[in-house]
C-alpha cells in the first residue's frame, strides 16, 4: 500500500508540475510598504495556506487550516506577532518608556510610563500607566494605572476597502493611588483621552500591519496614513478579478487574531468553453480482456489523451486496451480545451487487472513404460497474462524431489505461450500421478496431471555358459543380475543339474539407473559327468529371469597311480628307448634341451629316458610311476583337463628323488592348456634330490579353458630316476563375479545365454524322443527335465551322464568308457542329430 501512495504521490506531483501555473495570490502594493521575505505553502484536505515571513523558525507543519465554517478565507497573525507589531508601534511612536506625549492632551502634558497588550477570548486588553504633570492646582503629578478591554470590528469604506475598528468595552479600570479621590474628576480625561488616544494609535498598527502581510488594496490618505485594505488582491493573473471582503466578527483567541472572510471570482475567461477531464473509472477486468476507458463525448473544441499507466497512451477519447500483466495500474485521462484561457484537466483513475493462472497440458495425459526406461514427459502451458514470465516444478509421484524445469516462452500478445520438459525413470512398477506445477511472476499457479503406468520388467541374469568343476571340491555356483527396477528385491534358486536345488545367497546394490546383484550357491559334485546348471532370480513382483550353464564335472585321473598302466609304444613315446610304461590317462615325455655354459665346452647330449610302474617304491598303495633319464634332458609325464580362465589351480604331488641322481624334481602348470614340456608358458617348481618321500606343488591362473600339469626330472648329465606318487589338482575360484556382465560376449566361458539358446533347451527333449524313435526304436529310453538330460539303455541300464556340447564333440568321435552302453553307432548318430539340430556350437 505505501508503494501504491507513493506511486500516486509522484504521479500527482508531476502532473501539478506540468500544468500551465495558475496565480492564488500575489502581492498587490503601489506604494512598495509590503515586504515579503519568505512565503511556505501548506496543502490541506480541503484548503491551501501561505505561511508569510516565518523567518526560519516557523513550523508550517504545525498549522492546521483555520478558516472558519462559511468562509472563504482567512488571515492569521499569531500572538506573538501581535505583540511583536504592538511592542514595535510603541517604541515607533513613543521611542523608550517612559517618554513624555509629545502633544498634550486637553491641555495636560502626559507622560507615558509603561504599555502592555493582552489576548484573550473575544477581546484585547491594554494596559499601562501614565502621570498627568500638574494636574492638581496646576503643581501636582496625578499616576494612574489603566486596563482597558477593547472589541475588533470591520468598517465598509465608500471606496469599497474595510477598515478594522475598535470598540471600548466597558469603563477602563483606573488606579490613581493616593489620588483615588479625584478618579471622577479624571475619569474621563483618562478614557477619552490618553486612553482611547493610545489604543487608537495601537489598532491603526495592527491595520497597517495586516495590510502590508496580505499583499491586498491599501487606501491611504494624504498624510499616508491607511484609510482602507482590501481583503485580498483584487486581481490574479489566470484566474480574474477577486472580489473579497472581510467578515465580522473578529476571531480573538488568546493565541492570535482571525481575521475571515468570503469572496467571488470572476473568471477572466468566463466565455472559454468548459471541458473537465474524467476518467469514469475505477475498472476491473481479468486476464487479457479489454479495458473500455470511458473519457465522456468528444467535443470539437477539446483533445484527449489517455495514459494507460503501462506506457500505452492513445489520442483518443474513449478507447479499448488490454493489460499483458496483472495488478493494479494508475491510468490519467487528460482534457486540453484548445480554446483562449483553456484549461487542460487530467483525471486518474485506478485500474484492476486480476490474475489469471497458466493453463498447462502434457502432450499426452497417460502412458505406459517399463521399470528403468527412461522417457522425456514434455508439457506446454499458456497464460492470457502474456508479459508474465514462468518457472516449473515437477513431481513424479514416486518419492523422489521434485524437480525445477527449464521453461521456454514467448511472450507475445495476446497470450504467453511456453513448453517444459523433464526426463525420468521410475525404479519400480505401479501407477504413478505426475504432477506440473507452472506458476507465474505474479504467483498464479497452473496444474496439470498425468497418469505413468510402469510395468514390471523381469531381471536379467548371466551367468557363466560353461563352468569346468573339479569333482568332490567345492564350488560357488555365481550368477550376477541386473533389474532395470532397481527398487525391486530379489530371491533367488540354483538347480545344480544334479538332483540337487539350493536358495540362491542374493548380495545387491539398489541404486540408479538399474539393479546390479549376485545370486550364489555353494554345491560340491560327486560324480563326474556333464550336467546343465539353472539358476533363477525373481524379483517382488513376480517377474523372473533364468541362465543357464553348462557344468563339466571332471578329475585329475588316476591321480594315486592305482588305477593301472599301460604300454605306450616307442615311436608314441619319443626320446625313450623301449616302450613306455605309463600310468593310465598320464602322457609321458621326454626332451633334450639347449644348455648354453661358457664355462663347459662339452655338454653331454640326451641319450635316453625310461617309463616304469613300480610295486616297491611307492608313497602308499600299490603303484608309483617311475622315470629314469640318461644325458642331457627333461623327461617326466602329463595330464590335461579342462579349467575356468582366471580362476586358480594348484597341482600338487610326492616324489621320491634318490641323492644319487643328478637332477632335479620339476612340478609345473601349463595355464595355456600346452603340452610342450620345453614352452615357455609352463610355470616349474624345482626340488631337489632327497632319499625320501617329499611333497611339492605349484599354483597358476588358468589362462585358457584347459591346462596341463607336468611332473618331471630334469638334468644336464648323467643318470637320474624320479618316483612319483599321490598326485592332486586343487580349483580355487576367482572371486568376482562381476565379469559375467563385463567380458566381451564373444568369450565362450562367460557371455550370457540369450533367448534362442533357452528356447532350444526347451526343444531338447522332443529332438531326442524323436531321434531315438527313428534310429533305434524300442533300445533306449530318456529322461529329460530343464536340469538336465539321462539317457538308459532298457536291457542293460548305464550310468547316467549330462549332455553338454564337450560330452557331445567327444560322442562324435569317440565311445567314452562307462558314459553309455549304446553302441557307438547308436550314440554317433543320436548326438549329431541332436547336437546339429538344438546346439549349434556342437558342429564343427
Amino acid at each position: 500500500m505505501a508503494q501504491i501512495e507513493g506511486f500516486i504521490a509522484a504521479r500527482v506531483r508531476d502532473e501539478l508540475v506540468a500544468r500551465q501555473k495558475i496565480q492564488i495570490w500575489k502581492v498587490e502594493d503601489p506604494t512598495g510598504t509590503t515586504t515579503i521575505n519568505d512565503v511556505t505553502p501548506q496543502a490541506y484536505s480541503d484548503g491551501f495556506a501561505l505561511c508569510i515571513n516565518g523567518g526560519g523558525g516557523g513550523n508550517p507543519g504545525a498549522v492546521t487550516s483555520f478558516v472558519p465554517a462559511g468562509r472563504d478565507f482567512a488571515i492569521a497573525t499569531s500572538e506573538a506577532k501581535v505583540r511583536q507589531e504592538f511592542n514595535k508601534t510603541v517604541a515607533d511612536q513613543y521611542g523608550s518608556l517612559p517618554t513624555t506625549l509629545d502633544e498634550k492632551v486637553e491641555g495636560k502634558t502626559v507622560k507615558l510610563n509603561s504599555l502592555g497588550l493582552v489576548l484573550h477570548t473575544g477581546e484585547l486588553e491594554v494596559n499601562g500607566e501614565v502621570t498627568i504633570v500638574d494636574a492638581v492646582l496646576d503643581s501636582i503629578d496625578i499616576d494612574a494605572g489603566f486596563d482597558q478591554r477593547v472589541g475588533l470590528k470591520w468598517a465598509d469604506k465608500p471606496d469599497g476597502t474595510q477598515m478594522l475598528e475598535h470598540e471600548l468595552k466597558g469603563d477602563p479600570d483606573v488606579d490613581l493611588g493616593a489620588g483615588a479621590w479625584l478618579l471622577v474628576a479624571f475619569l474621563g480625561f483618562l478614557t477619552f483621552g490618553v486612553i482611547g488616544l493610545i489604543i487608537g494609535l495601537i489598532i491603526m498598527a495592527v491595520v497597517e500591519s495586516i495590510a502590508s502581510k496580505i499583499g491586498g488594496v491599501v487606501a491611504k490618505d494624504e498624510s499616508g496614513k491607511v484609510t482602507g485594505i482590501g481583503a485580498w488582491p483584487g486581481s490574479l493573473d489566470a484566474i480574474g478579478n477577486v472580489q473579497a471582503r472581510f467578515e465580522n466578527p473578529v476571531i480573538i483567541e488568546p493565541s492570535g487574531l482571525v481575521f475571515a472572510g468570503n469572496m467571488i471570482v470572476t473568471s477572466t475567461f468566463a466565455l472559454t468553453s468548459e471541458d473537465m477531464a474524467r476518467s469514469h473509472g475505477p475498472y476491473n477486468v481479468t486476464g487479457n480482456a479489454f479495458v473500455n476507458f470511458n473519457g465522456g463525448a468528444d467535443k470539437p473544441t477539446s483533445k484527449a489523451l489517455w495514459l494507460a499507466g503501462d506506457g500505452a497512451s492513445f489520442n483518443l477519447r474513449n478507447v479499448s486496451h488490454r493489460f499483458g500483466r496483472s495488478g493494479v495500474y494508475v491510468a490519467r485521462v487528460q482534457i486540453q480545451v484548445d480554446e483562449s484561457g483553456g484549461a487542460t484537466t487530467r483525471h486518474y483513475t485506478r485500474v484492476n487487472v486480476k490474475n489469471v493462472a497458466p493453463v498447462v497440458h502434457f502432450e499426452t495425459p497417460v502412458i505406459t513404460i517399463e521399470e528403468g526406461q527412461k522417457v522425456t514427459l514434455k508439457a506446454a502451458f499458456t497464460d492470457d497474462n502474456w508479459l508474465d514470465t514462468h518457472k516449473a516444478v515437477i513431481d513424479f509421484g514416486d518419492n523422489t524431489v521434485p524437480q525445477t524445469l527449464v521453461v521456454t516462452e514467448t511472450n507475445n500478445e495476446p497470450q504467453a505461450q511456453g513448453t517444459a520438459s523433464a526426463e525420468h525413470a521410475w525404479c519400480d512398477n505401479g501407477s504413478y500421478t505426475v504432477r506440473l506445477l507452472v506458476q507465474d511472476s505474479a504467483g498464479g499457479v497452473g496444474e496439470a496431471v498425468m497418469t505413468v503406468n510402469v510395468v514390471n520388467v523381469a531381471p536379467k541374469v548371466y551367468t557363466y555358459k560353461r563352468l569346468c568343476v573339479l569333482k568332490n571340491q567345492p564350488v560357488r555356483l555365481d550368477a550376477v543380475f541386473i533389474d532395470a527396477g532397481w527398487c525391486d528385491s530379489h530371491v533367488g534358486t540354483w538347480d545344480c543339474g544334479d538332483g540337487h536345488i539350493k536358495m540362491a545367497t542374493i548380495r545387491e546394490k539398489n541404486k540408479s539407473p538399474q539393479g546390479v546383484g549376485i545370486a550364489s550357491a555353494s554345491h560340491v559334485y560327486t560324480c563326474k559327468g556333464n550336467y546343465v546348471a539353472k539358476v533363477t532370480v525373481q524379483d517382488d513382483d513376480g517377474g523372473t529371469g533364468t541362465a543357464y550353464s553348462l557344468i563339466t564335472v571332471t578329475e585329475l585321473q588316476n591321480a594315486n597311480f592305482e588305477d593301472g598302466f599301460r604300454y605306450k609304444p616307442q615311436k608314441e613315446a619319443r626320446n625313450t628307448q623301449e616302450d613306455a610304461i605309463v600310468a593310465n590317462e598320464w602322457q609321458p615325455f621326454a626332451s633334450p634341451v639347449l644348455i648354453m655354459d661358457p664355462e663347459n665346452s662339452h655338454v653331454p647330449p640326451f641319450k635316453a629316458a625310461y617309463f616304469i610302474p613300480d610295486e616297491f617304491i611307492c608313497r602308499d598303495g600299490q603303484r608309483a610311476q617311475g622315470v629314469v633319464i640318461e644325458g642331457s634332458g627333461i623327461a617326466g609325464i602329463r595330464q590335461s583337463i579342462c579349467a575356468n580362465t582366471g580362476w586358480d589351480y594348484e597341482f600338487t604331488a610326492f616324489y621320491h628323488l634318490p641323492t644319487r641322481s643328478r637332477g632335479v624334481a620339476r612340478i609345473g602348470i601349463d595355464p595355456t592348456g600346452g603340452t610342450n614340456p620345453v614352452s615357455e608358458d609352463i610355470k616349474w617348481v624345482e626340488a631337489a634330490a632327497v632319499d625320501e618321500w617329499v611333497h611339492m606343488s605349484v599354483r597358476v591362473t588358468a589362462e585358457r579353458p584347459r591346462i596341463t600339469c607336468y611332473i618331471a626330472v630334469y638334468q644336464e648329465n648323467g643318470e637320474s630316476e624320479l618316483y612319483i606318487d599321490r598326485a592332486a589338482l586343487f580349483m580355487i575360484q576367482a572371486c568376482d563375479p562381476y565379469p559375467l556382465i563385463m567380458r566381451p560376449k564373444d568369450r565362450q566361458d562367460c557371455c550370457p545365454v540369450d533367448e534362442l539358446e533357452r528356447h532350444d533347451f526347451d526343444k531338447l527333449e522332443k529332438y531326442i524322443s524323436d531321434d531315438i524313435a527313428m534310429y533305434y526304436p524300442g533300445t533306449a529310453s530318456y529322461r529329460a527335465t530343464m536340469s538336465g538330460v539321462r539317457m538308459v539303455d532298457e536291457n542293460n541300464p548305464p550310468p547316467s551322464f549330462r549332455l553338454d556340447k564337450q560330452s557331445g564333440e567327444q560322442l562324435m568321435n569317440m565311445a567314452v568308457t562307462g558314459a553309455i552302453q549304446l553302441t557307438t553307432g547308436i550314440a554317433k548318430t543320436l548326438i549329431k542329430g541332436t547336437i546339429g539340430r538344438v546346439l549349434p556350437f556342437g558342429k564343427k
